[in-house]
């Protein structure tokens, strides 16, 4: 019997796509501001974008830009871009000073590429010690038992189906691109495999 009071206490890894920063949006948002040559992104305004690209149907961030916008992206392009991986401080802030509070000392944010701008400036202006680590997340999770892992990816959450270890699961379910795996019963699927599965959302977590 597993003991589900104890799952996720070991420590917190949180995906920073889309939870610490909208990639996606930031990029759009910044060439809006430089008044990029696209009359779609002129017109928009900024709620509209964000709104836009929380219910974009593709994980693929890339594919919102390319087809909503017309803007070629790729992470080894950006990956060096403060503006692109520039995250959400409060929320990042609130969400690991609270795990810290509360015993958590073992905090990560993910990517599964590495960026190094991530490494080299932003995790270190947090106010709380954050490690970074990046990889294949099934075998990180694998390593890493009865710990915390916040994300809003549809192909990673799938990937935790197959993780034997205990951990819990916070998905962030208001994002489009995860309609099919939730109407799919993930939660359930999880649950089956002794995974500790809740929800939230950018709009309730203080995303936006």
């Amino acid at each position: 019997m597993v003991d589900f009071s104890f799952i996720g206490k070991e420590g917190l890894i949180v995906q920073y796509d889309d939870i610490i920063a909208m990639v996606g949006y930031n990029v759009a948002r910044y060439l809006k501001s430089k008044e990029y040559n696209n009359d779609k992104l002129r017109k928009m305004s900024t709620q509209d974008i964000l709104l836009s690209y929380i219910n974009r149907p593709n994980e693929d961030p890339s594919i919102w830009l390319r087809e909503e916008f017309d803007i070629e992206f790729t992470v080894d392009k950006y990956k060096n871009s403060f503006v692109t991986w520039q995250p959400n401080w409060w929320y990042f802030y609130k969400v690991f000073k609270a795990a810290e509070d509360n015993g958590i000392k073992q905090l990560y944010v993910y990517t599964e590429k590495y960026i190094p701008i991530i490494e080299s400036d932003y995790i270190k202006t947090f106010g709380v010690p954050v490690k970074y680590i990046t990889g294949d997340i099934k075998q990180i999770l694998s390593e890493h038992v009865n710990y915390t892992f916040m994300t809003a990816s549809p192909s990673n959450i799938l990937k935790c189906l197959d993780i034997e270890v205990p951990i819990a699961i916070t998905i962030f379910d208001d994002f489009l691109c995860l309609a099919d795996v939730v109407c799919d019963g993930i939660a359930d699927k999880l649950r089956e495999k002794t995974k500790f599965v809740n929800f939230s959302g950018v709009t309730s977590a203080g995303l936006i």
